[in-house]
């Protein structure tokens, strides 16, 4: 059984197109769970009259996403997971290939979908996640044309939680999604997470996401700005293990850098500032984080540089 769990914000002008691509799923076996954080749109009601099949977990306010899926995965049912964005479409076969996935590949601990653009059908979202070892993690695939490139199986870093299935066991062996990320980025922590104990990502092309990107948080908003300049200095801490800060410590001194000036010039200082000084009072909590995280690693550091290095995986 799949639990489809979709954490949800005013997202009421989505709903009909997502929850309706799931009633036309041939893999029929699955609930759905709406986590909502306190909406004040009307989504549950509309939900409750529209999609009677969906069970609701009601926030009184916004709680963010890692706490949002963490109490949909806790409420829910199935040996997978998968989780989307309100703001996505699925195609009808995409719970199926996406179970078949994980079916076919035991050593595999999460997939991602391949996710397009809703409104650029044929130009890529995400192929899966990259991670750098500074902590930042891109989409790979991002923005080029979906051709035979990206209709190839293959190991990745990581998925975005905006349309990704896990095995319920991984989930609660890593601990669910860290809540003290509120949002952004704790989908690339726990991909991290899983990487070092040795669970692998696979990338699923038949599984095919239409995502409007932004259609809750605008990529270049405060919001997003502020919570992943603040998360990636958590992933630094917590994630990367000392022979990689010491191997990439220039790279990771210079992609900062970068970072300091793109936020610049586009007029982000203030709130790169804010996010970094508001990281601060948790690095303790992190650095406490790091110790179980890293003695619980299962693979070489070897392995973890190709990773790395590369975005895309080389077994050794």
């Amino acid at each position: 059984m799949i639990s489809v769990i979709i954490p949800n914000l005013n997202g009421r002008m989505y709903l009909d197109f997502c929850l309706g691509s799931l009633r036309r799923q041939s893999y029929r076996d699955f609930e759905t769970i709406l986590v909502d954080n306190g909406s004040r749109d009307g989504s549950c009601e509309w939900v409750e009259r529209n999609f009677s099949e969906v069970r609701i977990v009601r926030f009184p306010r916004n709680m963010g996403f890692s706490r949002a899926v963490n109490a949909g995965i806790e409420a829910s049912r199935g040996e997978y997971v998968v989780l989307l964005n309100n703001d996505t479409e699925v195609e009808a076969d995409c719970l199926e290939e996406l179970k078949k996935a994980l079916d076919q590949n035991q050593d595999v601990g999460f997939a991602a979908s391949k996710v397009l653009f809703y409104d650029r059908r044929q130009v890529i979202n995400s192929a899966g996640d990259a991670v750098s070892p500074s902590g930042y993690a891109w989409n790979l695939g991002f923005s080029l044309p979906d051709s035979d490139d990206f209709n190839e199986e293959r190991l990745v870093f990581g998925a975005s939680a905006a349309a990704a299935i896990y095995r319920r066991s991984m989930l609660f062996d890593l601990g669910l999604f860290d809540e003290d990320y509120f949002a952004y980025y704790e989908d690339v922590d726990l991909s991290f997470r899983a990487q070092l104990k040795g669970y692998k990502c696979l990338y699923a092309p038949r599984a095919v996401v239409y995502h409007r990107l932004g259609g809750t948080t605008k990529p270049e908003s405060s919001l997003v700005v502020y919570y992943t300049e603040r998360n990636v200095l958590f992933n630094l801490v917590k994630d990367v293990s000392t022979p990689i800060l010491l191997s990439y410590g220039l790279k990771i001194f210079r992609h900062n850098i970068y970072r300091f000036f793109g936020c610049l010039f586009r007029g982000h200082f203030p709130i790169w500032l804010e996010a970094k000084l508001r990281a601060l009072p948790y690095i303790m909590k992190m650095l406490k984080k790091r110790q179980e995280i890293q003695r619980g690693r299962k693979v070489s550091f070897r392995y973890l540089q190709s990773a790395l290095s590369t975005g895309r995986i080389k077994w050794f």
